[in-house]
């Protein structure tokens, strides 16, 4: 009845697709709180954090006759730096991406100008990637990224320059 579990980034939205039976009946999502209309039987979310809306649907008689529920999770967005130098002095030694954590299990892909894999991890990135490939620092450059947050978000993928 109130639809499937939906992700969504946060700052995005999605529909929630409630649905129910019946000749004069009314709904009404709680909490209102991240919807355009409570009253409508499809409304469009966009909360602020994860959230369990629960939809009622009540007879012409004012009586509810149906109660379910659909949860939002809201993912953070990434912040993706441009650059790193990992050069041993403490601050930006590794491709550090904020908000990554907070994706299930997410996959991040780096290659160099010919297309070729120098770095994966799959770990939750729990260890990102400090501008080694075999354990040999790999030069001064472009390197390409591709990220995979889950199946349902769109993956990231873009350039980015290690320094030294």
């Amino acid at each position: 009845m109130a639809g499937e579990d939906r992700k969504i980034i946060l700052g995005g939205s999605t529909s929630l697709n409630g649905s129910a039976a019946g000749d004069q009946v009314s709904y009404f999502w709680t909490p209102s709180t991240g919807l355009d209309d409570p009253t409508k039987l499809n409304p469009i979310a966009s909360p602020l954090e994860s959230t369990t809306y629960t939809l009622n649907v009540v007879s012409g008689l004012g009586c509810i006759t149906a109660v379910d529920q659909a949860f939002v999770l809201v993912y953070n967005e990434l912040s993706i730096p441009a650059s790193f130098s990992p050069n041993g002095d403490g601050t930006n030694d590794v491709w550090n991406i904020t908000a990554i954590d907070t994706y299930l299990k997410p996959k991040v892909s780096i290659m160099n100008r010919y297309g070729e894999l120098i770095y994966e991890s799959s770990d939750y990135y729990l260890h990102p990637w400090n501008g080694k490939h075999k354990n040999v620092d790999v030069p001064v450059g472009v390197y390409y990224y591709l990220i995979v947050l889950a199946p349902d978000i769109k993956p990231r993928s873009g350039s980015l320059t290690l320094l030294r």
